[in-house]
C-alpha cells in the first residue's frame, strides 16, 4: 500500500471513529422519560431484560411491588449514583432500575415519589464524562478531516509531479 493510501485510511477511519462518537450527540446519553405514571396505583410497564429506569421528581426511595407472574424482576435502588435529566423545566433524579424476563408488558405497583415515569438509563453518568465524549468526537472528527484534508492534497502534489 502507498504511503498516500495508508494516510487516507487513517484519516477515513478517524472520521468514521468520530463520526461514530458525534452520533452520540443524537442518543438521550443522560437517559431519556418516556411515559409517567401515578404512585400507588398499577401500572402496565413495557419492561425487558435489559434495565429500565424509574425516574421521580424527587431524590427519595422508590419500590415497586410486581405481583406474581410469571418470569422473573428485579429492581437495583439507583439513588446513591447521583443520576438526574431535565425535561420541560423539571428535574428527574433516577431511582430504581427495573428488569423482566422475558420481555414484555408487565403490571407494576411503585411507590415512593411525587410524580414517576420510565424511560431509558443514562449511557453516561457523569456532566464530566459526557462533556469528555463531546469534546473526544470534535478532536477526533477534526484530525480525520485534517488529515483527509492532508492526504488530498499530497495526492494533488504528487499528481502535478509526474
Amino acid at each position: 500500500m502507498k504511503p498516500a493510501a495508508r494516510f487516507a485510511a487513517v484519516a477515513a477511519l478517524l472520521f468514521v471513529t468520530a463520526a461514530g462518537l458525534a452520533s452520540l450527540l443524537f442518543v438521550p446519553v443522560r437517559g431519556s422519560i418516556e411515559k409517567g405514571f401515578e404512585p400507588g396505583e398499577p401500572v402496565v410497564l413495557p419492561l425487558k431484560p435489559e434495565a429500565t429506569m424509574v425516574w421521580a421528581t424527587t431524590r427519595t426511595a422508590v419500590w415497586c411491588d410486581y405481583p406474581d407472574q410469571d418470569g422473573g424482576f428485579s429492581q437495583v435502588s439507583m439513588r446513591d449514583q447521583d443520576l438526574w435529566i431535565e425535561r420541560k423545566r423539571t428535574t428527574w433524579y433516577g431511582v430504581l432500575t427495573l428488569q423482566s424476563w422475558p420481555a414484555g408488558d408487565r403490571t407494576v405497583t411503585c411507590d415512593g415519589g411525587i410524580e414517576l415515569a420510565i424511560g431509558r438509563p443514562p449511557l453516561v453518568h457523569d456532566a464530566r464524562t459526557e462533556a469528555l465524549v463531546i469534546l473526544g468526537s470534535f478532536f477526533a472528527a477534526a484530525a480525520g478531516l485534517g488529515l483527509a484534508a492532508a492526504a488530498l492534497a499530497r495526492r494533488r502534489t504528487t499528481q502535478r509531479a509526474m
